[in-house]
């Protein structure tokens, strides 16, 4: 049957059908082996439906995915779950306008720095002192790099606008720092050679990067997750979104554009000002980008509790 559809269409569904059937053989085989009343997937865009199917029919109750990221818009298509464990209000809605079917969305906060920093000893002896950290995150990837004007803002403004801050305040303290999984990225090694911009990959604490971004004066990303992380968590940060054109990254995202730094001279008299307050954000904020963390992995084991 596969076959002869293939001739008809002219499309090979032989190579979709190979998943579907790789898909039954694995789930069956863990769930033969393994039971259990509910699924946590930390890839909210790693979820899938025959695996849904087959853990419910061997006795499951519900499946659940985290926020381990921002919801941007490729890498939002077609995730399947019960129950989605957002940061914030609204987030993850766009999942479901994007082909996907979950069912609830429950705002907790992050499991992330909830498990890694507020829950965790402070391991900062070897931080150094940062005036400003860009907060790094992995481009030259295939979720990443999707537009023009995505590549544009990275390449042709945002790295240069980081270059220009290291120029206009040679004495500050500026540090670029990636994930430990961060794979490298050329081109942008390139741009920032000749600067006094330090590019860290070793997290050097057992905190990873937010021992560095609670260590610093200012924190700056172009589209990293720990924005809302750390605004939600006392500590003030913001997306560096030239000319306000990378959409893709904050669809969805409410009570949020006080915290994207459009132009480059906002940007400069940010760091003139040398902003080091604790986040204000006001309650409607802080729902709305990341739920005060303390008590995430609480949250989530009460709320089952209740459903069940």
């Amino acid at each position: 049957k596969i076959f002869f559809t293939s001739i008809y269409n002219g499309f090979n569904f032989t190579s979709i059908f190979k998943f579907i059937v790789y898909d039954i053989i694995k789930y069956k085989k863990i769930y033969s082996q393994y039971s259990a009343k509910y699924y946590f997937n930390y890839k909210f865009y790693d979820t899938n439906p025959i695996q849904n199917f087959i853990f419910k029919e061997t006795g499951g109750i519900k499946t659940s995915c985290f926020q381990k990221s921002l919801c941007f818009l490729p890498l939002s298509c077609f995730v399947y779950s019960d129950i989605f464990f957002s940061l914030g209000k609204e987030q993850g809605k766009i999942c479901n306008d994007l082909g996907g079917e979950i069912k609830l969305f429950k705002p907790v906060g992050s499991f992330f720095i909830e498990s890694t920093w507020l829950k965790q000893k402070k391991d900062l002896e070897k931080i150094p002192d940062i005036d400003v950290l860009i907060i790094g995150m992995n481009v030259p990837w295939k979720y990443s790099l999707v537009d023009e004007d995505f590549k544009n803002g990275y390449y042709k403004k945002f790295i240069p606008w980081i270059k220009k801050i290291s120029e206009d305040f040679p004495t500050k303290k500026i540090y670029y720092k990636h994930h430990s999984n961060f794979s490298g990225d050329i081109r942008e090694k390139n741009l920032l050679s000749n600067t006094n911009i330090k590019i860290i990959r070793d997290d050097m604490s057992i905190n990873s990067t937010y021992a560095w971004a609670f260590k610093s004066k200012i924190n700056l990303s172009f589209g990293s997750t720990m924005v809302l992380e750390l605004n939600g968590n006392g500590k003030k940060a913001y997306f560096i979104d030239p000319d306000g054109k990378n959409y893709q990254w904050y669809y969805g995202i409410s009570n949020f554009e006080k915290y994207r730094i459009r132009t480059y001279d906002t940007l400069k008299k940010m760091i003139e000002n040398n902003d080091n307050k604790k986040s204000e954000l006001n309650f409607e904020d802080k729902d709305f980008l990341c739920i005060r963390s303390d008590n995430t992995s609480k949250n989530i084991a009460n709320f089952l509790k209740s459903w069940n």
